[in-house]
C-alpha cells in the first residue's frame, strides 16, 4: 500500500513536470520566433516561413509573393524625437499592417525598420493591391507626435527561377529603388 502510494506520487509528480516543460518549451518557441518590440514574426520566423512557401511552390506551383518595406526617413524620427518614440512608431506600424493584411499572410520585421510579408497563394497583381492598402493605412495612420510616416516597398511574385537568396534580394533591390526614385511608393 505504501508502495502503491508513492508510485501514485511520483507517477503525478512526473505527469505535472512534463505539463510544465510542455509549457516551458512553447513559450521557448515563441521567444525565439517573435520579434520582442513588435510581437511580430523576427527574421527567424520569416526565413522559416519562406522556405516553406518555396517547398509548396516545388511541388504544387502555388503562386506566392513577398515584399519588403523600410520606414522612410526613419533615422530622422530617432534623431528628431528618440528611440522611444522611434518604437512606438515600429510598433504601431506593426499594429497598421496585421489590421490591414488577409488573414494568410505573415508579416515579420526583418531588421531595424524593415518588415517583410508573405502572401502564400497571391499572383503579383493581388499581392500589388495588399502592398498597396498596406502603404495607405500607414499614411493614414495618427502616429505620435504627429509623425507623417510613410514606406518604400519592393514587391516580387516567386518565380520557378528564383531560390531564397535570390527573391530576397530582388526585393531588397526594388526596395532600395523605390527609396532612389523617391520614397513612399512600391516598385514591382
Amino acid at each position: 500500500m505504501i508502495s502503491e502510494a508513492i508510485e501514485q506520487l511520483t507517477e503525478n509528480a512526473l505527469i505535472h513536470k512534463n505539463v510544465e516543460l510542455k509549457i516551458k518549451n512553447l513559450q521557448l518557441d515563441a521567444l525565439s520566433n517573435t520579434d520582442q518590440l513588435t510581437e511580430i514574426a523576427n527574421r527567424r520566423k520569416m526565413l522559416e516561413i519562406i522556405q516553406a512557401e518555396i517547398n509548396r511552390f516545388d511541388r504544387h506551383k502555388t503562386p506566392f509573393s513577398i515584399f519588403m518595406f523600410d520606414v522612410d526617413h526613419f533615422k530622422r524620427v530617432n534623431d528628431t524625437f528618440g528611440h522611444d518614440l522611434g518604437d512606438q512608431v515600429l510598433v504601431d506600424i506593426a499594429r497598421v499592417v496585421r489590421s490591414t493584411i488577409r488573414r494568410t499572410d505573415t508579416l515579420g520585421r526583418w531588421g531595424g525598420e524593415e518588415f517583410i510579408l508573405i502572401c502564400p497563394e497571391t499572383e503579383l497583381n493581388t499581392a500589388h493591391n495588399v502592398a498597396e492598402k498596406v502603404c495607405s493605412a500607414i499614411r493614414q495612420h495618427a502616429f505620435p507626435a504627429n509623425l507623417s510616416i510613410t514606406v518604400s516597398l519592393g514587391l516580387s511574385e516567386f518565380r520557378s527561377s528564383h531560390t531564397l537568396e535570390t527573391i530576397l534580394a530582388e526585393i531588397d533591390q526594388k526596395m532600395y529603388r523605390a527609396k532612389q526614385n523617391g520614397r513612399n511608393r512600391i516598385e514591382i
